[in-house]
């Protein structure tokens, strides 16, 4: 396969016709003519890169210290870069072509190319998503040994709901909101440990007909119940050891 390649730009593709769009592009031309351009700069080794996207990936295989690359200064906040690049997938969805049997060779080619830089959109938008929700603010819970009752947006919707046990809530919790943003529902203290841990096995044995499937801590609240019918649960199994 011939690959075409711009060595003033570090651009590369495999489908001539956009190589010769890109020839023609003000990013080439500005390049071309010597005429500086914004670099984005590895902090860790100094390699730098025209676009800020080279650079994260980049920073994924730097053997420096691992660490997301700093968000550019002119990126007025992660949320308003989400939407932007949201709303630039749309003409891309809309401008993709429909199969058609008189489609021709040239047509087939610009849609690869849609769906490639479509799907590195949606990368740029997963990658921002969670540096979004890295920076957070971490909830702090002063109890220790406690059973919990957590879950989601989406999962509140559905009416599913996590119940566990944890001897540090706040670590916990940091932990569910690596993969989503989760919410601390109902929380009480236990005695000590080993109580919590007979009490957790209370709890789930009394909401046993309730759980999503077997060796699961989800737990499906019924339609015509409300949350107090798990926490009132909670609240009875650690009343018992009071």
């Amino acid at each position: 396969m011939v690959v075409y390649n711009c060595e003033c730009c570090l651009f590369s593709t495999v489908y001539k016709h956009v190589f010769n769009k890109h020839l023609e592009s003000t990013r080439h031309k500005k390049f071309s003519n010597n005429i500086p351009e914004k670099l984005w700069v590895c902090p860790y080794c100094e390699q730098k890169y025209t676009t800020y996207s080279g650079l994260w990936r980049h920073s994924k295989d730097c053997k420096q210290p691992t660490k997301d690359p700093p968000v550019p200064d002119d990126h007025i906040s992660v949320l308003e870069k989400i939407n932007e690049l949201q709303n630039q997938l749309v003409p891309l969805i809309q401008n993709m072509p429909q199969h058609h049997p008189v489609i021709c060779d040239h047509t087939q080619e610009v849609s690869h190319s849609n769906e490639i830089e479509l799907e590195s959109s949606r990368k740029r938008i997963e990658q921002l998503e969670k540096t979004y929700l890295k920076k957070q603010k971490r909830h702090h819970f002063v109890d220790n040994n406690v059973i919990y009752i957590v879950t989601t947006e989406d999962n509140k919707l559905k009416r599913n709901y996590i119940v566990g046990k944890a001897r540090n809530l706040t670590h916990r919790l940091s932990t569910y909101n690596k993969t989503a943003e989760h919410e601390v529902v109902y929380h009480r203290k236990c005695p000590d440990e080993h109580t919590m841990n007979i009490i957790e096995s209370m709890v789930t044995k009394k909401l046993e007909k309730y759980r999503e499937c077997a060796n699961r801590d989800r737990f499906i609240l019924p339609e015509d119940a409300d949350i107090s019918l798990f926490t009132n649960t909670v609240d009875a199994s650690v009343a018992f050891f009071e």
